[in-house]
């Protein structure tokens, strides 16, 4: 990379696949054994006429040699920089009568975008609010038909769009060109495709487009797209480290290791790559992960937001884990049968704004990296709790109602009916904002629904598509909106009474008795357990009535002190 003038190469971004599955290649005239998958993503690059210069990193690097591939991690960012274009192979195709049909499906779809964007001038205003750095979620959905979304979105759900190292692959190159058995397009339609479909999303079958594709697309889009993405665009010069790891979560990766260094190349390092980042494959793969995130925790005044994954399954997980409970599961993307949805909170400040306070240097007790101290105070304590909405009693008419009953009595019982409509959908509505009052009186409608006709409302999407009108059309969409906004909230969570009067909504594996705090630097409230002196961190919540400052203010102006955290 250092040479002048630089050699002129393609890179080639696959998915590897079975290691076990081998091939053979002619290389420098010697016969060199390699992935099978490499072998076909080469050979599918292979020009008839001229010779092309290739880099492909299960070749190029020695993967049995750890400080050379440490070196060669360290450098992947100069690598897709500096190459003519990259060249992504999605594997051979085994049904080309339904890719074309996906890929003149996917231009219907980037017509509508078209045409609501202004021929595609209005993307970033339409799709990205930049004060809430999230993306607008639409208030119509898609004139295509769901065999049109669905055959288009085939492509996002292929392998490739899983793997952690084609983000930088795909981000660093210049231009990126898909290829899918003997089918070939631009990688930017597809990604306009999921930033489309993501800003529809109260409108498209979660089974059409889950999470992870969604999540995953998204990301992408925000550094390949060099007209419309945050990063790509320019209009922020690099990503936080946090940032990275939130959006990163869902992405598979061979070594653990690769969850942290696999994103490396997406930054640019002033300074070079901290120490605590720096590719080192001999240090064990929870100490990676928990490195990365002291350091995406305290790269910044925002840094807290990674706690926004904190998500404990059970009681028993959190108190077998081996890693502190302060540091996400990185190495696994959230399980909708088991972990709750992230909180669509607008922008909350429970800390009123005030910055991160850490104890010591970094926030680290000397002698043990899996200790922070962070400061805040005591909110309250739980007193008492509702019943959990899990997949099971969602799916059980019955099993719900009961659950509206109990949930909107407890909450009821402590706020008032203003109070509980807002906790169960954690204060926000269908768009992503924060809700109004007239978007939880919507809380009227489905319970007429549940519990007077006795059924569920009608999904957003199949509302769009049916011959509803007038009245009733809006009672039905009301609900509607309400009840995807609730799901949201409360999958896999459950409501509760505060010591101090407050209705909340939080973790499934809360306790009478577990602490409500604010930290300061944190947007929302967490809940911590205590462990003699040291505590263990639940994850974040909504109280309704402290969202926006209101008791650390008090707590400043009455002059109260500060409480130290010491998380473990």
């Amino acid at each position: 990379m250092s040479s002048d003038p630089k050699p002129r190469y393609e890179t080639i971004s696959y998915v590897w696949g079975d290691p076990g599955k081998r091939a053979f290649i002619k290389l420098d005239g010697r016969t060199v054994d390699v992935p099978a998958s490499s072998a076909a993503a080469i050979r599918r690059m292979r020009l008839a006429e001229h010779p092309r210069a290739l880099w492909i990193d299960a070749i190029c690097i020695n993967q049995s040699n750890v400080e050379e591939r440490e070196q060669q991690v360290a450098m992947m960012g100069d690598i897709y920089r500096n190459s003519q274009g990259n060249l992504i192979y999605l594997g051979q195709d085994k049904d080309p009568v339904a890719t074309e049909q996906a890929l003149k499906d996917t231009k219907a779809v980037l017509e509508e975008m078209n045409e609501e964007t202004d021929g595609l001038r209005l993307v970033k205003g339409t799709t990205f609010d930049p004060w809430r750095e999230t993306i607008k979620w639409a208030e119509t959905g898609l004139r295509c038909s769901r065999e049109q979304i669905l055959s288009a979105s085939s492509i996002l759900n292929l392998p490739w769009f899983r793997r952690l190292w084609v983000f930088q692959e795909a981000a660093l190159a210049t231009v990126n060109t898909c290829f899918l058995g003997r089918s070939k397009w631009n990688l930017l339609d597809t990604l306009r495709l999921a930033r489309w479909l993501e800003h529809k999303r109260t409108y498209v079958d979660s089974a059409i487009f889950n999470d992870v594709v969604r999540v995953n697309a998204s990301t992408l889009f925000e550094f390949v797209d060099k007209q419309h993405g945050q990063y790509g665009s320019g209009a922020f010069d690099y990503p936080p480290f946090w940032w990275l790891l939130n959006s990163c979560r869902a992405t598979e990766v061979s070594d653990v290791s690769d969850k942290i260094y696999g994103m490396l190349g997406l930054r640019q390092w002033q300074y070079g790559i901290p120490h605590l980042l720096k590719p080192d494959y001999r240090k064990p793969s929870a100490h990676v992960l928990r490195d990365a995130t002291r350091y995406a925790l305290q790269e910044g005044e925002d840094g807290l937001v990674v706690w926004n994954n904190i998500s404990s399954q059970s009681d028993e997980g959190l108190e077998r884990s081996d890693s502190p409970s302060w540091v996400p599961d990185w190495n696994h993307a959230r399980d909708g049968e088991l972990d709750p949805p992230l909180f669509g909170f607008e922008i909350v400040r429970c800390s009123d704004g005030l910055r991160p306070k850490w104890e010591g240097w970094e926030g680290t007790l000397p002698g043990d990296p899996n200790v922070l101290g962070l400061y805040g105070f005591e909110l309250c304590k739980i007193a008492s709790l509702g019943l959990t909405l899990t997949t099971k009693v969602r799916d059980d008419f019955d099993a719900f109602n009961s659950w509206l009953v109990d949930s909107l009595a407890l909450t009821e019982a402590v706020g008032g009916w203003q109070a509980a409509c807002a906790t169960l959908v954690a204060g926000t509505n269908a768009e992503g904002e924060r809700a109004t009052p007239e978007d939880c009186a919507a809380l009227e409608d489905l319970k007429q629904l549940v519990q007077k006709e006795e059924r569920y409302p009608m999904t957003l999407s199949k509302l769009q598509a049916s011959k509803l009108a007038g009245d009733t059309y809006e009672h039905e969409r009301r609900a509607s909106r309400y009840d995807f906004v609730l799901t949201q909230a409360c999958h896999n969570r459950r409501v509760f009474c505060t010591s101090s009067g407050h209705a909340g909504v939080g973790s499934k594996v809360l306790k009478e008795g577990d602490i409500i705090a604010a930290l300061y630097g944190a947007e929302n409230p967490f809940a911590l357990r205590s462990s003699g002196e040291e505590y263990r961190l639940l994850g974040e919540y909504y109280v309704h009535g402290i969202m926006d400052g209101e008791a650390t203010r008090k707590h400043k102006q009455e002059g109260k002190r500060d409480t130290l955290f010491r998380l473990r």
